[in-house]
């Protein structure tokens, strides 16, 4: 199996520091060495419940995958903190594309080719279309969404709902990249044929 190795900018709500390995030496960036992580283990890494992605993940010239996420507007995180120009791991050109990215999601760019899932106020537009969608089942949800997956080609939230006739169950939300438009379709007929499975 193909082991990769990655590494979490978290930046604060600025978008100014970073989160950084606690009792360093040096200010380092937190690290995985899996093959490709969890949003959960992203979260795990930097010690967050919830983070805000603001990037597909991309390789820098050391060969390190870099996810770039940041604290939500009115969020914390405890932990050490340093501007993300002092990670002295971090090149010149990493800390660039970051700062970047800090800039596309918070200005919600729209003709940069990244999936809607990478700019800001996605989710909430998500909450509110699945809430709709519950509420027309006699459904409601309950508290946040857990992002089970986040990449290039698709996010996938889960949502608890309470439901009188079983009372609680998991209903899912998934979004896809626009060359998979015929998913829903497909996942329709799959329903149709295999309810147990779909």
């Amino acid at each position: 199996m193909l082991n990769r190795r990655h590494r979490v900018a978290l930046l604060d709500a600025s978008g100014r520091r970073v989160r950084v390995v606690h009792g360093a030496s040096r200010p380092e960036l937190p690290r995985l060495d899996v093959s490709w992580p969890e949003p959960s283990d992203l979260f795990a890494a930097v010690g967050v419940d919830e983070a805000d992605t603001l990037s597909p993940p991309w390789r820098d010239d050391d060969g390190i995958v870099t996810h770039v996420m940041r604290i939500p507007d009115g969020g914390s995180a405890g932990g050490a903190w340093c501007p993300l120009d002092e990670v002295v791991e971090l090149s010149t050109d990493a800390v660039e594309r970051i700062t970047a990215d800090v800039v596309r999601w918070s200005e919600t760019h729209h003709d940069d080719d990244r999936p809607a899932w990478y700019r800001a106020g996605w989710r909430e537009g998500v909450d509110a279309w699945v809430d709709g969608a519950l509420a027309a089942r006699g459904l409601v949800r309950r508290g946040a969404a857990e992002l089970i997956k986040l990449w290039s080609l698709s996010a996938v939230l889960r949502y608890t709902v309470d439901d009188d006739a079983s009372g609680q169950r998991s209903v899912w939300f998934k979004a896809t990249y626009d060359g998979f438009h015929a998913e829903p379709a497909i996942t329709e007929e799959v329903a149709a044929h295999a309810p147990e499975l779909a």
